[in-house]
């Protein structure tokens, strides 16, 4: 899943940096320069992409978490929760932010009237967003 978060997700200064660095490492390579600038921009997109699939797997494992505990709230209370802060302190010490990032941090949960809840998050804007239908169980992410 990574690699779909790369491919789809990644912010156009990773390609760039993809495609400035491999230029000048074909460049360095044929002109018989030094190869440091190139790696180090294939090395600088690397340690970005690492990060932002860190960050998707941080989200999944942090909804996972949160879906455990408003089903435990439902298993005891007959309903799922009206908000996520009833969930706290009994399920959760706190409701956890859905990844490290600055923008739209927060999950978001929705029970509509005489419905199931969903629950949404966005762990990498635009594409890595997911959700979990309480009335399906499904859990379902736009980058699968």
């Amino acid at each position: 899943m990574a690699v779909d978060v790369f491919l789809m997700g990644a912010p156009l200064a990773i390609w760039v940096l993809v495609l400035v660095g491999l230029g000048k490492l074909v460049a360095a390579l044929v002109g018989g320069r030094d190869r440091g600038p190139a790696l180090a921009l294939l090395g600088g997109a690397v340690l970005i992409a690492l990060g932002l699939a860190g960050n998707v797997a941080l989200a999944e494992r942090r909804a996972r978490r949160l879906v455990t505990a408003i089903e435990a709230y439902r298993s005891a209370n007959g309903q799922y929760p009206r908000s996520l802060p009833e969930l706290v302190p009994k399920y959760l010490s706190e409701i956890p932010r859905v990844a490290l990032r600055l923008a739209s941090p927060e999950f978001h949960y929705f029970r509509p009237p005489d419905e199931a809840p969903v629950l949404f998050w966005t762990a990498l804007a635009p594409f890595g967003k997911g959700s979990h239908n309480f009335r399906t169980g499904q859990t379902r992410a736009l980058w699968d």
